[in-house]
């Protein structure tokens, strides 16, 4: 649902992401989402949306590429990996062993960052911001500080490498996008 309503122009936000919303209006949409209301009104301001999603995210009691197969993930964006003509096939291999709730969400997600990171002359956010301020979030465990490197390094390599990891299928945003401009082409309903 987030994505939903970021797809709009959130990307063009400048620290999309990075900077924080308005803590009392987040409390209130999380509040709502807790109550089942899954609306989010799209005027919603995007650092308000993107810092409920990352409330999201701190809040799992296990990172989305859950406990099982945390290590091998962290060891195949690690330093000793960098120079792995493997590397991609290998994330790709980990990724196909996640739960389909698991894959999809992280599909959905690193498929809208990869069109903010396209934006990033506007709104800042490189492939490597982006990493550092969501990797951490959605694929370390809570209160641990072991390899905050890493997920950045996972999210700039799932973000760099979308096609061959997930292929050219869209995630069923609210839009198509074209691969070789990374622009929205048309509103899907």
């Amino acid at each position: 649902l987030c994505c939903v309503v970021l797809c709009g122009s959130a990307w063009l936000v400048e620290g999309v992401f990075r900077l924080s919303g308005n803590h009392a209006k987040m409390d209130t949409l999380e509040n709502e989402w807790n109550k089942g209301i899954y609306k989010i009104d799209p005027l919603t301001d995007a650092h308000d949306v993107t810092g409920l999603m990352k409330r999201f995210f701190k809040a799992l009691k296990e990172p989305i590429i859950t406990a099982a197969l945390h290590n091998s993930f962290m060891v195949a964006v690690g330093p000793e990996s960098v120079s792995d003509p493997n590397q991609v096939s290998n994330l790709k291999a980990l990724i196909d062993q996640l739960p389909q709730l698991n894959r999809t969400i992280i599909h959905r997600i690193v498929y809208f960052l990869r069109i903010v990171s396209f934006h990033s002359n506007v709104n800042r956010m490189t492939d490597i911001n982006i990493g550092k301020t969501l990797g951490p979030t959605m694929f370390t465990f809570q209160n641990s500080i072991n390899h905050l490197g890493t997920s950045v390094t996972l999210m700039v390599c799932l973000i760099q490498h979308f096609t061959e990891i997930f292929g050219k299928e869209y995630s069923r945003l609210p839009f198509e996008v074209d691969y070789d401009s990374l622009e929205p082409v048309r509103t899907r309903n």
